[in-house]
């Protein structure tokens, strides 16, 4: 969602912006958001500021003061010099358009390394409540004042999402005696979500028209694409393990999850699978390629669900993927809706889970460790050693040619690329259930290592020797040490 809590926007707070040099980063009430924001080491980080409404993030509104009182505010409050030497003024005219969430037509733009933050060309004060923003994007549309209501955007991976959750409980932790009493509880919520897929795929076998987490893409403007497509599979995948599991032992409806499985891997292949060229394309009625689009693949690779396609077509698309939509700064989010340099947008932008998604995908069919692991650190070693800015590692980057390359564009400490936590299975191929106690492992890095094992109330490792064994070690167990049927 675009917005940020409320502790870093308090409602009713007040937003100053006057024509002007770009003096300083201060928002009303208060210096606290400066204080916080002039620790901020590189100047990139503006930039997400400046392209997402610089308010909502930690405080850079331009504030212009005047006479003796704006020497000793400028003297009191001084600006690091890169900030200074990088910023200028833009007064051209924006016409008559909104831009960046602001009203006014007459806008004039302060360019931060090519990216722009709207100042208004004569005083004006903006007061907006808390999750205004979150408001104006939809996420928040119609939101009732009651639980466990339907309301806002219509997502598909969302109540998808809610079925892995409750499988990935009862799989890692199963052997607890309040696991079975909380799938229980659950059970009809799950159930529900997995029929609202079944009849939102009742057309074609896949789900139509649905928002998800890359909804600057607007896929919902198409009949089906991709990456709704995937997670409708994997929630079906989800919800038959979860239809058999002890505590709810309902075959009929895992019959129906098989069917509609079934039903809907033939209509990935039918709709949008483009066998000459060896990939999913993004969505029905285009060939546009989506770097991350089997995202939903990742999440049942880590639970043990398998393929929900075939591994040989992961394969293929993977490789079109990093042919087509690489960049020097990672993978560009879609490429084939719009000719190439197509400016500033969506498409042609850095979204921070695609690459480490791509190796994780790779690492799990068997792909050479070193090239993923490549394609993963050309993102993270960016924002490490070149924005030099691990303290806010923003969801997207600029792509080429609009003169932001690899700058943040959008939404500031975000948790996209989080999904990085997905290679440590990856690389050890581990699979647990806490049900049946086993664990086992299907290492994809050759010659010797150490990696970490992630089990609940467990700190262990997974390492080879020169000899070519391997080795779990224990180190630290919670209350009970870690019991096991089977070890592979």
């Amino acid at each position: 969602p675009r917005h940020v809590p409320s502790m870093t926007r308090p409602a009713g707070a007040r937003l100053g912006f006057l024509r002007g040099d770009p003096l300083l980063a201060v928002e009303q009430p208060a210096g606290l958001a400066w204080r916080l924001a002039a620790q901020l080491p590189p100047p990139h980080a503006l930039g997400d500021v400046a392209r997402r409404r610089a308010v909502e993030t930690v405080g850079v509104v331009l504030v212009r003061k005047r006479g003796q009182r704006a020497q000793r505010w400028r003297e009191a409050h001084p600006v690091p010099h890169a900030l200074a030497r990088r910023a200028s003024v833009q007064d051209a005219r924006l016409g008559r358009r909104r831009h960046a969430g602001w009203d006014d037509p007459g806008a004039a733009c302060v360019r931060l390394r090519g990216t722009a933050l709207p100042h208004t060309r004569r005083p004006r004060v903006w007061t907006r409540p808390a999750g205004f923003w979150s408001r104006r994007c939809g996420c928040m549309d119609g939101v009732p004042p009651r639980l466990d209501a339907p309301c806002g955007r219509v997502m598909g991976d969302v109540s998808s999402m809610f079925v892995v959750y409750l499988l990935e409980w009862w799989r890692w932790t199963a052997d607890e005696p309040s696991a079975a009493s909380l799938v229980v509880e659950l059970w009809p919520a799950a159930r529900a979500a997995a029929r609202w897929q079944m009849d939102r795929s009742a057309e074609s076998g896949l789900p139509t028209r649905l928002v998800d987490t890359y909804d600057g893409l607007r896929l919902s403007r198409y009949n089906v694409s991709c990456f709704s497509a995937l997670f409708h599979l994997l929630a079906m995948a989800a919800a038959r393990e979860l239809a058999l599991s002890p505590p709810v032992r309902d075959a009929a409806f895992a019959a129906e999850c098989d069917a509609a499985l079934a039903r809907g891997r033939a209509a990935m292949d039918a709709l949008l699978w483009v066998e000459g060229r060896g990939y999913y394309r993004s969505y029905t009625g285009g060939e546009a390629l989506m770097s991350d689009s089997l995202y939903a693949q990742v999440l049942a690779d880590t639970l043990g669900l398998g393929a929900l396609t075939s591994d040989a077509q992961v394969t293929r698309h993977l490789a079109a993927v990093l042919q087509r939509n690489d960049s020097p700064y990672g993978l560009l989010c879609q490429t084939g809706r719009y000719p190439l340099p197509a400016g500033a947008g969506a498409d042609n932008s850095i979204w921070m889970m695609a690459n480490p998604n791509w190796a994780s995908l790779s690492l799990r069919r068997g792909g050479d460790p070193h090239k993923a692991l490549s394609v993963v650190n050309k993102t993270f070693g960016w924002v490490r050693d070149t924005l030099a800015d691990q303290w806010n590692v923003v969801a997207v980057y600029g792509g080429l040619g609009y003169g932001a390359e690899g700058l943040p564009a959008a939404n500031s400490h975000y948790g996209y690329h989080l999904v990085a936590w997905h290679l440590l299975f990856a690389l050890t191929g581990q699979v647990y259930s806490a049900r049946s106690r086993s664990l086992t492992f299907a290492p994809a890095l050759r010659g010797r290592f150490e990696l970490p094992v992630l089990v609940p109330a467990v700190a262990a490792t997974l390492s080879r020797g020169s000899d070519g064994e391997c080795t779990l070690a224990v180190a630290a167990a919670g209350s009970a040490s870690l019991v096991l049927h089977t070890l592979s």
